[in-house]
């Protein structure tokens, strides 16, 4: 998720902390990365850090919960095996949402910052909720460090100028992307990734389309 200088930063963070909790953080189009200007940072971690806090943490089948445990305690323990592998490569923790002690598969909600060249940034996601910002200081440095990675599903640009933001969005290398918003499907619309995030396209016609045996008939020259 790019955010641009000019970015409403309230909305910025409301959405990227919506769409980095979808599911606990275990949703393939949830928000995983936040490149942002560097002097905006501190801003923006601090609200984002508001918005990651609010949701309660508790059992599943208490209607109050609003984050619950992870799907399996081995996603729990390869989540704290990527945790401590991108800190040894340089990056280092900033929050981490209190929470009473519990057994299971319970993780709570974290930010890190990165440098931008730690070697797991390229090759691995978080599906748990934990936040990886990234500073940068130009907008040529963001696009590539956005598109340095083998994933490319979804990716979203926070900017208040349109046609900048669209300009960006089409220079990002993924299949999905939202201005303004976070990644989501629409079944009116095609959906998918490139790279090793997949090929072809579900939903809507495209979608269809996937699934159909076209006939071709040719006819020769009088």
């Amino acid at each position: 998720y790019l955010i641009l200088e000019d970015a409403h930063l309230p909305q910025a963070a409301s959405l990227c902390a919506q769409s980095r909790l979808l599911n606990n953080g275990q949703s393939c189009i949830a928000a995983k990365r936040f490149l942002l200007p560097r002097g905006l940072r501190k801003d923006f971690a601090e609200l984002l850090m508001e918005r990651m806090t609010a949701p309660r943490i508790g059992l599943p089948q208490e209607e109050s919960t609003r984050l619950g445990p992870l799907a399996h305690r081995r996603i729990l323990e390869n989540t704290r095996r990527q945790l401590e592998q991108i800190q040894k490569e340089g990056s280092r923790r900033l929050w981490t949402k209190e929470m009473e002690a519990r057994g299971g598969a319970f993780f709570p909600p974290q930010i890190l910052l990165c440098q931008g060249t730690e070697p797991s940034l390229r090759s691995e996601e978080f599906f748990a909720p934990v936040a990886l910002l990234i500073e940068y200081d130009e907008l040529e440095q963001a696009i590539a460090m956005a598109n340095a990675t083998v994933y490319g599903l979804g990716g979203a640009v926070f900017s208040q100028d349109f046609e900048r933001a669209d300009e960006v969005a089409r220079r990002l290398d993924c299949g999905f992307v939202a201005i303004n918003d976070f990644v989501r499907s629409d079944p009116r619309l095609p959906f998918g990734g490139v790279k090793d995030s997949g090929f072809g396209r579900e939903l809507g016609e495209w979608g269809v389309n996937e699934f159909i045996n076209w006939k071709t008939v040719v006819r020769g020259a009088d």
